[in-house]
């Protein structure tokens, strides 16, 4: 019973891994850079990509194709050095993320990694406040 268990555990790793690995190659083609989440339901995938100042969040699997559900704008060419100062743990997302989307708006200036991106904001979003400025 033991072996039937873990063969199935391999043969699901196995069939995961591979659909991700053809969405990740069909998304390379896309866009410059490429992040893939795996959802909680078994071969779903949501493909992050970046193009430019633009990152796509798809959602899809490898048979039924991808379907593009937000489209976010990323400033570019802010200057982030006050954001790096005043919050170092900016610069260490930027680091370590593969790739951040910059906020810049009236209320604040701040960089988010675009995998945890859920119901219009990411919990992983360093900031800092522009009303001392």
């Amino acid at each position: 019973m033991y072996r039937f268990v873990w063969l199935l555990m391999v043969l699901h790793v196995a069939v995961q891994s591979a659909q991700g690995y053809m969405l990740y190659q069909q998304a390379s083609e896309r866009y410059e850079q490429v992040a893939l989440s795996a959802d909680f339901i078994p071969g779903v995938f949501t493909v992050i990509g970046k193009s430019g100042a633009t990152v796509d969040l798809a959602r899809g699997t490898w048979w039924t194709g991808v379907t593009t559900q937000t489209q976010l704008h990323s400033q570019e060419t802010a200057d982030l050095t006050q954001l790096f100062e005043t919050n170092p743990k900016a610069k260490t997302l930027q680091e370590w993320s593969p790739f951040v989307v910059v906020v810049d708006d009236e209320k604040r200036l701040g960089v988010y990694d675009p995998r945890f991106y859920r119901n219009g904001q990411s919990f992983l979003f360093e900031f800092m406040e522009k009303s001392g400025l």
